[in-house]
């Protein structure tokens, strides 16, 4: 699973280009920054943001001077989540997920 960088995007490019299953999150508050960088990751259910993929993201933003950050998904373990929340990201999912990446990675080798 990879992500997409969307770098600088203006408050009136965001609501074009967020996807449009996480859409309907998308608030007045967040669509009120002069710029973005926003970060893409799969928007399926079935493909969860692991704690590293989120690591190797904010690493491509390093650089970033964007006045907000926001990453949209399917959905994001709580690892995945803090690595993004100490990075200043906002995050949008389709489903919360209440699992940690070790629980996910135990779960997943269960049912396999």
């Amino acid at each position: 699973m990879k992500f997409k960088i969307h770098r600088n995007v203006s408050a009136e490019k965001l609501p074009r280009i967020i996807p449009h299953q996480v859409a309907s999150q998308l608030t007045r508050s967040l669509m009120d920054s002069p710029e973005t960088a926003l970060l893409i990751f799969s928007i399926d259910r079935n493909h969860v943001v692991l704690s590293a993929l989120a690591r190797k993201a904010v690493a491509a933003l390093a650089d970033s001077a964007e006045s907000q950050r926001l990453a949209v998904g399917g959905c994001f373990t709580l690892d995945a989540l803090a690595v993004l929340k100490d990075a200043g990201f906002t995050t949008i999912a389709i489903d919360g997920f209440p699992w940690t990446d070790e629980s996910y990675k135990r779960i997943t080798k269960a049912t396999a």
